[in-house]
Protein backbone atom coordinates (compact mmCIF):
# COMPACT_ATOMS: atom_id res chain seq x y z
CA UNK A 1 0.00 0.00 0.00
CA UNK A 2 1.34 3.31 -1.18
CA UNK A 3 0.83 6.79 0.13
CA UNK A 4 -2.09 7.44 -2.33
CA UNK A 5 -3.73 4.05 -0.65
CA UNK A 6 -3.31 5.22 2.79
CA UNK A 7 -5.21 9.21 1.99
CA UNK A 8 -8.08 7.10 1.04
CA UNK A 9 -8.00 5.01 4.66
CA UNK A 10 -7.41 8.14 5.86
CA UNK A 11 -10.52 9.92 4.55
CA UNK A 12 -12.70 6.96 4.23
CA UNK A 13 -15.66 8.45 6.72
CA UNK A 14 -15.94 11.42 4.84
CA UNK A 15 -15.26 9.95 0.98
CA UNK A 16 -18.98 9.49 0.06
CA UNK A 17 -19.80 13.13 1.42
CA UNK A 18 -17.53 14.45 -0.50
CA UNK A 19 -17.34 12.39 -3.88
CA UNK A 20 -20.64 10.34 -4.09
CA UNK A 21 -22.45 13.71 -6.23
CA UNK A 22 -19.97 14.08 -8.61
CA UNK A 23 -18.73 9.80 -8.72
CA UNK A 24 -22.63 9.23 -9.88
CA UNK A 25 -22.60 12.55 -12.30
CA UNK A 26 -20.19 10.53 -13.80
CA UNK A 27 -21.45 6.98 -13.23
CA UNK A 28 -24.86 7.98 -14.93
CA UNK A 29 -22.92 9.60 -18.14
CA UNK A 30 -21.44 5.76 -18.37
CA UNK A 31 -24.41 3.90 -17.66
CA UNK A 32 -26.48 5.94 -20.78
CA UNK A 33 -23.09 4.97 -23.32
CA UNK A 34 -23.00 1.25 -22.75
CA UNK A 35 -26.04 -0.94 -22.71
CA UNK A 36 -25.92 -3.18 -19.34
CA UNK A 37 -28.32 -6.01 -19.22
CA UNK A 38 -29.42 -7.77 -15.33
CA UNK A 39 -27.53 -11.01 -16.63
CA UNK A 40 -23.74 -9.21 -17.67
CA UNK A 41 -21.38 -8.73 -14.84
CA UNK A 42 -19.77 -5.63 -14.43
CA UNK A 43 -16.26 -4.75 -12.81
CA UNK A 44 -15.47 -1.62 -11.27
CA UNK A 45 -11.86 -0.86 -10.90
CA UNK A 46 -10.98 1.64 -7.81
CA UNK A 47 -14.74 1.05 -7.15
CA UNK A 48 -14.06 2.92 -3.50
CA UNK A 49 -17.49 2.28 -1.60
CA UNK A 50 -19.27 1.14 -4.82
CA UNK A 51 -21.26 3.69 -5.88
CA UNK A 52 -22.04 2.03 -8.81
CA UNK A 53 -24.70 -0.51 -7.19
CA UNK A 54 -26.78 2.65 -6.92
CA UNK A 55 -26.86 2.53 -10.91
CA UNK A 56 -26.36 -0.62 -12.27
CA UNK A 57 -28.71 -3.30 -12.37
CA UNK A 58 -26.34 -6.10 -13.06
CA UNK A 59 -24.06 -8.61 -11.53
CA UNK A 60 -21.23 -6.25 -9.60
CA UNK A 61 -17.46 -6.98 -8.61
CA UNK A 62 -15.78 -4.09 -6.82
CA UNK A 63 -12.23 -3.75 -6.44
CA UNK A 64 -10.19 -1.17 -4.52
CA UNK A 65 -6.96 -0.90 -2.52
CA UNK A 66 -8.40 0.94 0.45
CA UNK A 67 -9.90 -1.87 2.83
CA UNK A 68 -11.77 1.29 4.51
CA UNK A 69 -13.60 2.62 1.61
CA UNK A 70 -14.76 -1.04 0.79
CA UNK A 71 -16.16 -1.24 4.38
CA UNK A 72 -18.26 2.11 3.59
CA UNK A 73 -20.13 0.38 0.70
CA UNK A 74 -23.32 -0.95 1.34
CA UNK A 75 -23.99 -4.65 1.16
CA UNK A 76 -25.94 -6.12 -1.67
CA UNK A 77 -26.72 -9.68 -2.66
CA UNK A 78 -25.31 -9.15 -6.61
CA UNK A 79 -22.45 -7.27 -5.84
CA UNK A 80 -18.91 -8.89 -4.55
CA UNK A 81 -16.25 -6.57 -3.23
CA UNK A 82 -12.44 -7.62 -3.06
CA UNK A 83 -9.91 -5.79 -1.83
CA UNK A 84 -6.60 -5.81 -4.70
CA UNK A 85 -5.20 -3.66 -6.88
CA UNK A 86 -5.88 -2.80 -10.74
CA UNK A 87 -2.12 -3.99 -11.63
CA UNK A 88 -3.09 -7.51 -10.58
CA UNK A 89 -6.62 -7.87 -11.16
CA UNK A 90 -7.56 -11.65 -9.35
CA UNK A 91 -9.73 -12.26 -12.41
CA UNK A 92 -9.83 -14.89 -15.00
CA UNK A 93 -9.23 -13.49 -18.73
CA UNK A 94 -12.34 -12.07 -20.62
CA UNK A 95 -14.54 -12.35 -17.36
CA UNK A 96 -16.82 -9.48 -17.69
CA UNK A 97 -18.94 -8.24 -19.66
CA UNK A 98 -18.15 -4.28 -18.91
CA UNK A 99 -15.41 -2.77 -16.97
CA UNK A 100 -15.79 0.57 -15.50
CA UNK A 101 -12.83 2.57 -13.72
CA UNK A 102 -14.27 6.36 -12.94
CA UNK A 103 -11.48 8.58 -11.86
CA UNK A 104 -8.86 6.18 -10.69
CA UNK A 105 -6.72 5.76 -13.45
CA UNK A 106 -4.61 8.37 -12.35
CA UNK A 107 -3.44 7.00 -9.17
CA UNK A 108 -2.47 3.69 -10.34
CA UNK A 109 1.07 2.78 -9.59
CA UNK A 110 1.49 1.24 -12.73
CA UNK A 111 -0.51 3.08 -15.17
CA UNK A 112 0.57 0.79 -17.91
CA UNK A 113 0.03 -2.38 -16.49
CA UNK A 114 -3.45 -1.55 -14.62
CA UNK A 115 -5.14 -0.74 -17.99
CA UNK A 116 -3.82 -3.67 -19.48
CA UNK A 117 -4.92 -5.73 -16.93
CA UNK A 118 -8.58 -4.11 -16.96
CA UNK A 119 -7.80 -5.31 -21.30
CA UNK A 120 -7.19 -8.58 -20.02
CA UNK A 121 -10.42 -9.23 -18.23
CA UNK A 122 -12.66 -7.08 -20.23
CA UNK A 123 -14.68 -8.80 -22.62
CA UNK A 124 -16.68 -5.82 -24.04
CA UNK A 125 -17.05 -2.36 -23.79
CA UNK A 126 -15.08 -0.46 -21.04
CA UNK A 127 -15.63 3.16 -19.40
CA UNK A 128 -12.22 4.98 -18.07
CA UNK A 129 -12.30 8.32 -16.65
CA UNK A 130 -9.10 10.47 -15.56
CA UNK A 131 -8.69 13.87 -14.39
CA UNK A 132 -8.30 16.64 -16.92
CA UNK A 133 -5.77 18.32 -14.88
CA UNK A 134 -3.75 15.23 -14.27
CA UNK A 135 -0.14 14.90 -15.41
CA UNK A 136 -1.16 11.67 -16.61
CA UNK A 137 -3.73 12.22 -19.05
CA UNK A 138 -1.80 11.72 -21.83
CA UNK A 139 -0.17 8.53 -20.97
CA UNK A 140 -3.48 7.15 -20.01
CA UNK A 141 -4.93 8.53 -23.23
CA UNK A 142 -2.03 6.58 -25.20
CA UNK A 143 -2.65 3.29 -23.46
CA UNK A 144 -5.58 3.12 -23.62
CA UNK A 145 -5.23 3.50 -27.35
CA UNK A 146 -3.10 0.30 -27.30
CA UNK A 147 -5.79 -1.53 -25.60
CA UNK A 148 -8.99 -0.34 -27.00
CA UNK A 149 -10.65 1.38 -29.77
CA UNK A 150 -12.28 4.87 -28.47
CA UNK A 151 -15.77 4.99 -29.06
CA UNK A 152 -16.35 8.41 -27.06
CA UNK A 153 -14.50 10.70 -25.27
CA UNK A 154 -16.75 12.64 -22.91
CA UNK A 155 -15.72 15.82 -20.97
CA UNK A 156 -17.25 15.86 -17.94
CA UNK A 157 -16.51 18.94 -15.40
CA UNK A 158 -13.27 17.86 -13.66
CA UNK A 159 -12.83 13.95 -16.09
CA UNK A 160 -12.35 13.17 -19.91
CA UNK A 161 -14.76 9.80 -19.76
CA UNK A 162 -13.43 7.17 -22.58
CA UNK A 163 -15.96 4.62 -23.91
CA UNK A 164 -13.87 1.98 -25.14
CA UNK A 165 -14.51 -1.25 -26.78
CA UNK A 166 -12.09 -4.16 -27.51
CA UNK A 167 -10.33 -4.49 -30.47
Amino acid sequence: MDAKDEYYDIIADSYPELHRDEQLKKLRIIRDSIKVKPSDSLLDVGCGPCFTQELFNCRIAGIDPSRKLLDKAEKRPNVTLVRGFAEALPFPDNNFEIVISVTAVQNFSDIEKGISEIARVAKGPAAISCLMRSGKLSLVRREIARHFRIEKEIVEEKDIIFILRKF
